[in-house]
This record gives structure tokens, sequence and C-alpha cells, in this order.
């Protein structure tokens, strides 16, 4: 997983949630490349 793009966090919001759905969304596109 690329921290460096998934930690966009703009101080208000917390970029735990964030980092989690963009982490699902790379394993989602990770996962087609494989098939």
């Amino acid at each position: 997983v690329r921290t460096g793009m998934v930690t966009v966090s703009d101080g208000k919001s917390k970029p735990v949630p964030m980092r989690l759905h963009l982490s699902m969304e790379v394993l989602k596109l990770q996962r087609e490349d494989l098939e």
C-alpha cells in the first residue's frame, strides 16, 4: 500500500477511515490485475 498517497490529512478529518478505504481500493485493483 502506498502510504505516501494514502495519508492525505487536512488536520480536521481523521486519516484512518480514508486510509482503510484506499487500502481496500488498492487490494481490489491488485486482485483484478492478478486475474
